[in-house]
This record gives structure tokens, C-alpha cells and sequence, in this order.
């Protein structure tokens, strides 16, 4: 098919824009100028061929014609381009804002933006459109027929039937498992977790403000927004050596299954969650946590391991399930099921449910297998009332009161366990590292200089860090330039800060750490002002401050020169509030 390079007036395309079509339409407007920059046409369709048109326009007669031939706000002119959903329509998705290139913006960013915008639209092939073109402002649209799919249940007498429509997330309700759409045409719609990632609040998928389009069936409460989901595979967004959020899924005695990304389950094992061989597993990990855990390659499989995860080491961000959506997982947000959650195995893209363990649940069950009882005992009192049972209905009444009290208190107890576990964990990998350390010989014993202990030492953590199939990426250089206070500085610290110091210093020296937030990688200045000229040597090195620690009392900063040649040289290891060299 290719682009399409449009030689008809702008009423004809008008008609085009308004009437059914096969796919969705990008209008893609040139200006009169010669030397105006615009949209690259051809890479555009390229790019999005499968799901819509691309149609060229010069600026000038053709678009005042279709702007007079469009509603109100739907024209596009000079250098521009525009997307044009298929059923377009006042009860359907209007338009998208016209994507203008201006002098000095990036065509590319440009670009990227609109492609996005049309492959977040829903499959054109699955959607309805008008069977009659809308003329201009205020025209009547005929009953909707199905443009492009396969045949299915319609209703033209009544007016039923599917349409694309868009809308914005009000809020949400059933602890976040139902979100509460606006639809752009004053309706209201809801999506439901069951319809995306059962059990996983649609609250982690969706933020209050998102706009969503989908599929919209009259009648029925829930919106599909299927097309716009997105299906992450685990070593496509994360690599190994990352710490990476997970889902905890199931817990045991011995073992829990962690989900990093829906249809991608890894268990682990007690030796992978803690140093402490009389630790269970299900004291430190309950399903429906969010943990960090670091993704390694173990022979050829994939392994997920928390013991070694310090508290200050950067997350990965989890990617978003939904286009234009946030992470589908964060640090510690973490899903406690509700007492009567309906039991269910798993999920239509795969994903195991959240199950509670039994002896969180039994005092929850109790409860609500007596809530239960006292309703249909009230219903039955309601149907056979009269004035001599009234007093025997208000104490049946008070009691199923007293029985939700206990179970929002229960509630209550199932979060604050959840805490707990969190808090656990983390004392869990602070014995691991404390018991790593102190297990190991002194370095500094077995060399007569400081500066061999410190190489010796970082040689192996470099050994140790970086996995084997990225040594090639981060090889070990031992060309960096160790200044005269550092080792002495380095070994004036315990074994515990050390430790951390030399994960640091790995990272530095591999070229990481500057892309790394938490290092806190900046310019070492003559002064304590954000002006203040940076700190240069004679021999031109420029010196640098990195964090090894944050959030606590005196935390370690690294200062360290760049040289000339591109090596680094350790100057001294310092507490946060020391500036001078």
C-alpha cells in the first residue's frame, strides 16, 4: 500500500476520515516552504503499516477545505501530523492532538510520540465504525457497522454494538481491583483485574488520570482494553547482575515462587533468602509482597537471590503493563488479600494468584463464615418481622456489627504482618553481609603493603560482583592509580563499611557508577557552592565525590581524580561532611 499522497480536495478527504475505514489514519501536512523540516512519511508507516494509514497533504487549499469539512478543532496545517482514529464520531474517540514540528525540536522525539500514540489505539480490525460519512459540525451518524473482523452479534434495530471510545481513571474501588473510567462521552465504564492480571490490583496497572481507549460493549460495565496491555519478557527489560523488583506468589518452610514479570515464575530457596539455616522461608517472604532481588545467571539458568541485596543498592524499575502506564511493581507496595477474595488458581495470561497462607486466613474465615450466617438469619428475621421480634432482630443486628469490627481489626493485623515481614527481610540480609564479612580472613594480614590488600581485595570482588557472561562487558582493568591516603583510609573502617566501599569502588571502576543514581556521582568543588569551579590539578585530573552510603549518620563518600588519560585514581574515603582534599 505504502503512503498515500492525497490528490483529492479536503472535503473529499474529510469524507475519507469521517466514513468507516479499514485502519486507523495519520494526516502527515507539508508546508509550502522548501527548506521546512517535517515528519519522515515512508518510516513512519513503516513503522505502523499493520494498524493504520499514512496520508500526505500539502499545506494550503487541501487543508482549509478539510478543516471547514471537519468538527470543530479536528484540522491539522503546516508542518504536522495527526491521527485519526477509525469511528471517529461524537459518541466514538475523536482525534489526537496534532504533533507539530517547530525549528529546533527533535523529529525523531516527534516521531516517537506519535507512533506511540497510534499503537496505543485498540486493533482497528476489532472495532465498529459508521456506515455514513459525517459531512461538517453537527451532522447525525448512522447506525454502526462492523468495518473489519470477523462476523459476530449485532444489533442494528437497537443501535448495540461495540465501539472505540476513550476515557480518563477517576479512581478506583474494591481495594483497587476495579478502576472507574470517565469515558469522553459522558458515560462511565469500569475495568476489572479478572479482565487484565487476576488478582494484581488494577491500582499497580493503572494510575487515578491515565487515559485509556478500548473497546466498549453498551449494556456491560467493563471497558477491554486488551490491545493497549503490555507482555515484558524478563531478560528483554532487566539484565543479570540488576536488582529487580518481584512478586512473591507462594511461600513455604522451604521455598517461595517469585514472579519478576506475569508468565515468568522462579522459585528460590531458604539458602537464597537467608544466611540463617533455622530461618523458614514463610517468616521472611508471604505472597503478595513486592521484594528486591538480584537476577543471576546460574549455569545457564535463571536465579533470583535477596541475601545479598543491600538496603542503599539501586532497584530496577519493574516496566509498566500498560502502554503509557508506570511500573507494574514497586518496593514494598504490597497487596494484602481482603478476608473473602474468591479462591482461584491462575490468571488467563498465567500469572499465579495470590495466595494467602492458611494460618493468616483461619481467624478471617471464621469471622466471615459468621457474618455470613447472622445476614440470612437478619433476611429471615426482616420476612417474618413484627413488633414482638424487634428487639430480637436490633441484637442480631448489633452482633453482625461487633463481627465487622473484628474483622476490620483482622484486617489491620494482616498488614501489620506484612510489615514485619518486610522489616525481617531486611535484618535477614544485614546478618548474611555481617556474617559474609566476618567469616573472611583479613586481607590486610596477608600482605606487607595496604595498597596490595586493597587490589587483592578488589580483584575479587570484581570476581565475585560481575557475572561471569558480562566480564567481557566490564573487564577487569588494573590500571586505575590507588593515591596515597586511600588504603589507609580504606582499612580504618570496619569490615561491614568495607564491604559496601568495595561494591562501590567496582562499579566505578567498570564505568557504572555514573549511570547509577544512588552513587551520586558529581563534581568535587573548590567550595561549598553548587558555582563553586570544580576541584583541578596541575596535571589536570578532575576530582569527583561518590556515594558509598545514604540515609545514615556520617555516610561514606568516595573522592576520587580523573586523569587525563581516562584512569581514575582512589583518593580517600571520607563521612559525607568532609570537602577538603
Amino acid at each position: 500500500m505504502g503512503v498515500h499522497r492525497w490528490m483529492g480536495s479536503g472535503q473529499e478527504l474529510a469524507v475519507h476520515l469521517l466514513q468507516p475505514r479499514r485502519l486507523h489514519s495519520v494526516v502527515v501536512t507539508r508546508s509550502a516552504r522548501d527548506d521546512a523540516a517535517g515528519f519522515d512519511a515512508e518510516a513512519i508507516y513503516e513503522e505502523i503499516k499493520d494498524w493504520a494509514e499514512v496520508i500526505v497533504v500539502p499545506t494550503g487549499r487541501i487543508t482549509y477545505g478539510l478543516r471547514d469539512s471537519l468538527p470543530s478543532g479536528w484540522e491539522v496545517f503546516g508542518t504536522a501530523a495527526r491521527v485519526y482514529p477509525t469511528g471517529s464520531g461524537p459518541h466514538g474517540i475523536p482525534p489526537g492532538r496534532p504533533h507539530v514540528v517547530r525549528a529546533g525540536d527533535s523529529i525523531d522525539r516527534l516521531s516517537t510520540e506519535l507512533i506511540d500514540e497510534v499503537l496505543f489505539l485498540p486493533d482497528p480490525r476489532t472495532l465498529v465504525a459508521s456506515t455514513s460519512p459525517r459531512p461538517g459540525p453537527g451532522a447525525r451518524a448512522a447506525d454502526p457497522v462492523r468495518a473489519v473482523g470477523a462476523p459476530g452479534t449485532l444489533s442494528l434495530g437497537t443501535g448495540s454494538h461495540s465501539m472505540l471510545v476513550t476515557g480518563v481513571v477517576t479512581g478506583f474501588k474494591d481495594q483497587g481491583f476495579t478502576a472507574l473510567i470517565a469515558l469522553d462521552n459522558g458515560a462511565t465504564s469500569e475495568i476489572h483485574s479478572d479482565d487484565i492480571y487476576s488478582r494484581v490490583p488494577v491500582g499497580w496497572i493503572l494510575d487515578t488520570g491515565t487515559r485509556v481507549a478500548g473497546v466498549h460493549e453498551p449494556g456491560a460495565k467493563g471497558l477491554s482494553i486488551g490491545e493497549s496491555l503490555l507482555h515484558p519478557r524478563l531478560l528483554q527489560h532487566y539484565s543479570w547482575g540488576q536488582i529487580i523488583p518481584c512478586l512473591v506468589v507462594e511461600a513455604g518452610n522451604e521455598s517461595a515462587v517469585l514472579v519478576p514479570v506475569p508468565g515468568e515464575s522462579i522459585s528460590v530457596s531458604r539458602a537464597d533468602v537467608s544466611s540463617n539455616e533455622l530461618d523458614d522461608v514463610d517468616s521472611l517472604l508471604a505472597p503478595g509482597q513486592v521484594v528486591a532481588a538480584r537476577l543471576v545467571n546460574a549455569a545457564g539458568l535463571r536465579k533470583l537471590v535477596l541475601v545479598d541485596v543491600d538496603d542503599d543498592e539501586p532497584v530496577a524499575e519493574a516496566p509498566p503493563l500498560f502502554r503509557g502506564g508506570g511500573p507494574w511493581l514497586v518496593i514494598d507496595r504490597d497487596h494484602v488479600p481482603e478476608p473473602g477474595d474468591p479462591p482461584s488458581t491462575k490468571t488467563p495470561a498465567g500469572l499465579p494468584v495470590l495466595a494467602t497462607p492458611e494460618k493468616q486466613r483461619e481467624a478471617l474465615r471464621s469471622a466471615l463464615l459468621q457474618i455470613d450466617a447472622l445476614k440470612s438469619e437478619a433476611k429471615a428475621l426482616r420476612q417474618a418481622q413484627s413488633g414482638t421480634r424487634a428487639d430480637e432482630l436490633a441484637s442480631v443486628m448489633e452482633q453482625k456489627d461487633r463481627y465487622r469490627a473484628e474483622n476490620a481489626k483482622l484486617r489491620t493485623l494482616l498488614r501489620t504482618k506484612s510489615e514485619a515481614l518486610n522489616q525481617n527481610q531486611r535484618i535477614a540480609r544485614k546478618k548474611a553481609r555481617t556474617t559474609e564479612t566476618t567469616a573472611s580472613p583479613e586481607a590486610r594480614d596477608k600482605f606487607t603493603r595496604a595498597e596490595e590488600a586493597l587490589r587483592h581485595e578488589l580483584y575479587l570482588e570484581w570476581v565475585q560482583r560481575i557475572p561471569a557472561n558480562e566480564k567481557s562487558l566490564y573487564p577487569w582493568n588494573p590500571g586505575f592509580v590507588v593515591g596515597p591516603k586511600f588504603a589507609a583510609s580504606f582499612y580504618s573502617h570496619g569490615p561491614a563499611l568495607r564491604g559496601k566501599t568495595l561494591k562501590a569502588l567496582i562499579q566505578l571502576l567498570t564505568g557504572r557508577a555514573e549511570r547509577m543514581a544512588a552513587r551520586e556521582v558529581h563534581p568535587k568543588r573548590t567550595g561549598p557552592g553548587g558555582e563553586d569551579p570544580q576541584s583541578i590539578r596541575e596535571d589536570g585530573a578532575t576530582c569527583w565525590r561518590m556515594s558509598v552510603e545514604s540515609g545514615v549518620a556520617g555516610a561514606r563518600r568516595v573522592h576520587y581524580w580523573k586523569l587525563p588519560d581516562g584512569r581514575f585514581e582512589l583518593h580517600e574515603l571520607v563521612s559525607h561532611d568532609t570537602f577538603e582534599l
